[in-house]
């Protein structure tokens, strides 16, 4: 299976809201990071959503089939 681009928008989006859920120097954990955090999970759950429908109109068309990809980096980004 073949990683695309589209696929490196999520990774990133994930990586930066975990990285202000985890303190690895100091732990202070103030209304920033908790800010940061929601806009970077919005951010995701816009763009998995976005995938996911463009997924489902080219099935629709007949042209692909279904792309687990999203759904797996979208399980690991909420466990």
């Amino acid at each position: 299976m073949k990683f695309k681009k589209r696929y490196i928008s999520l990774v990133v989006l994930a990586i930066l809201a975990l990285y202000n859920v985890y303190h690895f120097d100091d732990f202070c954990y103030g209304v920033l990071n908790t800010f940061l955090f929601l806009v970077f999970s919005i951010l995701f759950a816009i763009i998995f959503l976005i995938i996911t429908f463009y997924n489902l109109y080219k099935i629709s068309l007949k042209k692909e089939f279904f792309d687990f990809v999203p759904g797996i980096l979208c399980l690991f980004f909420l466990v």
